[in-house]
């Protein structure tokens, strides 16, 4: 670990000794991807990750099971033969059989002895264009990963189409907005995610950050 980018770690967190047994127990780092139907997460597969369906390898766990399943690991070893992704397949609003099997992997997952069979983090997707507020399952779905202790990053995915939105609210010419119109928006979507943040820290009791990234087409 560069000590110039992360002194304090590098001095203090872990010997140099130490740091080699952690690198050799995981050799293998795995994000499970979650969110409901039409979220995102193939286009947030191929855009931070490069990953595609073409690219991409698929160990399937049953033979013949087309569409993504949590269960199946997907990397690409013309990339980054060291990460591992988990997708979940994309569930709708009550539907109960999809979140009781990422449950059961996660369960899974926490359970394995090995640092590389485990999850190392969970990124939860939630589309900036859907207004709909935190359902009771969901919230039970976040407490749930949080007893798991695994770190959980909330993805804000559609935040251009959110933006686009507001705009068309705004805007006196939806086709030619001003400047101003423009920085409303901006500022709007963004009141929306700060709402959206106080909601997830009062439903779950802990604090949320907000970090903003942005990832252009290749």
């Amino acid at each position: 670990m560069p000590e110039n980018i992360y002194p304090s770690m590098a001095a203090s967190s872990m010997e140099e000794g130490e740091m080699g047994d952690y690198e050799h127990e995981c050799r293998k780092f795995r994000i499970c991807i979650i969110g409901k139907a039409g979220v995102g997460k193939s286009t947030l597969l191929g855009k931070v990750f490069g990953f595609n369906d073409e690219k991409a390898k698929v160990r399937h766990k049953q033979e013949g099971s087309g569409m993504h399943n949590i269960w199946d690991p997907i990397w690409d070893e013309t990339r980054n033969n060291a990460l591992i992704i988990h997708d979940s397949r994309g569930f709708e609003a009550g539907e109960s059989d999809t979140l009781q099997r990422v449950k059961e992997f996660i369960d899974w997952r926490s359970s394995q002895n090995t640092l590389s069979e485990q999850l190392h983090c969970i990124w939860y997707c939630i589309s900036a264009a859907d207004v709909r507020p935190f359902q009771a399952a969901e919230i039970n779905f976040f407490k749930f990963f949080q007893d798991k202790g695994i770190p959980l990053i909330y993805v804000f995915t559609k935040y251009d189409a959110l933006i686009r939105e507001e705009l068309d609210e705004i805007a006196v010419d939806e086709d030619n907005p001003t400047r101003w119109e423009r920085e409303q928006a901006r500022q709007a979507a963004k009141n929306y995610v700060e709402k959206v943040r106080t909601q997830l820290e009062n439903a779950t009791g802990n604090g949320v950050k907000v970090q903003e990234v942005s990832k252009k087409g290749k």
